[in-house]
């Protein structure tokens, strides 16, 4: 399956709309996507569930998953997110919107996968659906960067704490 988590936001729902409509089923998880925009105007190809993954539910679903799609917040000026990281390090594959700080965390094709356009995005989702192979050796090449630079939420920590 396609998996989106994340909060609801009219670019990101135009988006996944445009996959939709182009064959591609969604799950989509997340607040905000209740409001009668999105209800009314989502291709029945997303499948909008108005509840938040968390604990185990969210660890289980971005591994299980054959995509995890990694939107930035286009409001507050993201270049990364919690996600750019916690979707490697469960094991799934990531295909995330390409920006500098995405390129300098995970070796594009290799590590994770970048899109820059609705049609970028559909062509590389496409493409990974049919190569199974591909999907799961960046999936593995994700998770071990994630391990090998210390990206848990205690390592962070505890490189904090030992710069203070």
């Amino acid at each position: 399956s396609i998996l989106f988590v994340g909060f609801a936001e009219k670019d990101r729902f135009e988006s996944m709309n445009f996959l939709a409509k182009n064959g591609v089923n969604i799950d989509i998880f997340g607040s905000g996507w209740e409001k009668s925009y999105y209800q009314k105007n989502a291709h029945p190809n997303l499948n909008i569930n108005t509840s938040n993954l968390e604990g185990d539910d969210y660890t289980r679903a971005l591994s299980n998953a054959y995509i995890s799609l990694c939107f930035l917040r286009k409001i507050n000026r993201d270049v990364q997110t919690a996600r750019s990281a916690e979707i490697p390090a469960c094991g799934g594959l990531m295909l995330a919107e390409r920006t500098d700080e995405h390129l300098a965390m995970f070796e594009e094709d290799k590590e994770a996968i970048y899109f820059s356009s609705d049609n970028e995005l559909l062509e590389k989702i496409n493409y990974l659906l049919d190569n199974e192979n591909h999907r799961h050796c960046v999936a593995a090449n994700g998770y071990k960067k994630c391990i090998e630079s210390k990206m848990s939420y205690v390592d962070r920590l505890n490189i904090i704490l030992d710069n203070v």
